[in-house]
């Protein structure tokens, strides 16, 4: 078995501008150098802007050593490629160069906050219809838990689960928002156990059906032809997540109503989808009191002109829109965060590169962390690193730290 393995000389991966990495790069069968045989590898600004790509000859020296440096802030991906029983063997590494010092490339629209006033007063002028169904069948004895939706603009509904412990309260409360797919067609129940209210919002427009074949269904016609990251971007106004932004607005300030919640322990937890909708809610809404965000997408749009990272290529159109997607940068609403923000970041990662994820966590002016997951993609380790954010959020919920 054909394997690859790289490794920066620091397990930090973290550097200087005027400094250099030294990647170790080994390709093995049986956990064995080969002495044969050829390993492409190309190193790049996450994957963008390509700076060496070349071949070497495993006989001449394996494992390889190669130095580089980056001249700007930013994030030097290591890729090595090896054949190895019939198929393309991969191997990758990462190294951040100054990342604290990376800056968003284009400017915010000039009238960035007139546009989301005026899509909460347009909110504000439709009703909430808040409607709760208990959900029997996932209720006991410690926790209730029921199906929720409110009113929404364009004569739209926004769906989610509220989970509720026993007793009076007030309880901490957590708002959730699933990564980007289908909707999420059951209840959060993990966090309710432990006395906090959970509230799971999801971001489209349907109720999500209990049958699983209608569910698909259903989702896959809202993406038959192009998925819904980008629908609407010819019109900010009409931009997909205005609405799932502004109905989820409206749920957060529902939630802080109640009388069972605790209005001083309001915390939003999210990754991916979820991550980014973290950084719009806690940007528009005074309510939460601390936001975690792992692996936020949506962020510096304009870094693919300069070849700081890509532009997102598995949504068509985001390149020629940017004006829209101005108004959606994560980076614009992190300038308005007063919250405590943790974010987690994925040096490997090629859905929400850490290229993108970090101007962002630069705009913060508020208290914030950062987990740079060195070794991981888009999925960050569970163990090693999802302790870490739930022991956070845990201190922001205020309740005792899970020890099993």
């Amino acid at each position: 078995m054909i394997s690859i393995k790289i490794a920066a000389d620091r397990p930090s991966a973290l550097y200087r501008l005027g400094e250099k990495v030294r990647f170790l790069i080994g390709v093995y069968e049986n956990e064995k150098p080969l002495k044969s045989g050829q390993v492409a590898v190309r190193l790049s600004s996450d994957t963008e802007a390509v700076f060496h790509d070349r071949k070497y000859d495993l006989a001449a020296a394996n494992p390889l050593r190669l130095e580089w440096g980056m001249s700007v802030p930013g994030f030097l991906r290591c890729t090595a490629l090896a054949a190895g029983a019939g198929q393309e063997i991969k191997g990758e590494a990462a190294a951040a160069f100054e990342p604290e010092n990376l800056l968003p490339v284009l400017p915010e629209p000039e009238d960035f906050d007139a546009f989301w006033r005026e899509g909460i007063r347009r909110l504000a002028a439709v009703p909430d219809d808040a409607r709760l169904e208990r959900l029997g069948d996932h209720c006991c004895a410690q926790y209730e838990c029921f199906k929720v939706s409110f009113a929404n603009i364009n004569d739209t509904r926004i769906y989610g689960y509220l989970s509720v412990p026993a007793g009076k309260g007030p309880f901490p409360a957590l708002i959730i928002v699933p990564g980007a797919g289908a909707s999420t067609s059951a209840p959060n129940t993990l966090w309710v156990k432990e006395g906090v209210v959970t509230l799971l919002m999801n971001v489209h427009a349907y109720d999500p059906p209990q049958d699983a074949g209608a569910h698909g269904e259903l989702f896959r016609k809202l993406v038959a032809e192009k998925h819904y990251y980008c629908h609407g971007l010819e019109d900010r106004e009409k931009y997909f997540f205005r609405r799932a932004i502004l109905g989820i607005y409206r749920a957060i300030e529902w939630l802080a109503r109640r009388q069972d919640v605790d209005p001083d322990r309001l915390v939003f937890s999210g990754s991916s989808q979820g991550g980014t909708m973290a950084f719009y809610q806690a940007g528009l809404s005074s309510r939460l009191t601390a936001a975690l965000a792992v692996v936020p997408g949506m962020g510096d749009h304009g870094g693919f002109l300069i070849g700081r990272h890509p532009h997102t290529a598995r949504f068509p159109g985001f390149s020629e829109h940017l004006d829209t997607l101005a108004y959606y940068d994560i980076v614009n609403f992190a300038r308005r965060v007063r919250c405590p923000v943790m974010m987690g970041v994925g040096f490997l990662d090629d859905l929400c590169f850490p290229g993108n994820c970090y101007p962002a966590y630069n705009a913060l002016a508020c208290e914030k962390t950062v987990i740079n997951a060195v070794e991981c993609g888009h999925a960050l380790d569970t163990d090693k690193y999802y302790g870490q954010f739930f022991y956070w959020v845990r201190q922001k919920l205020g309740i005792a730290q899970k020890l099993t």
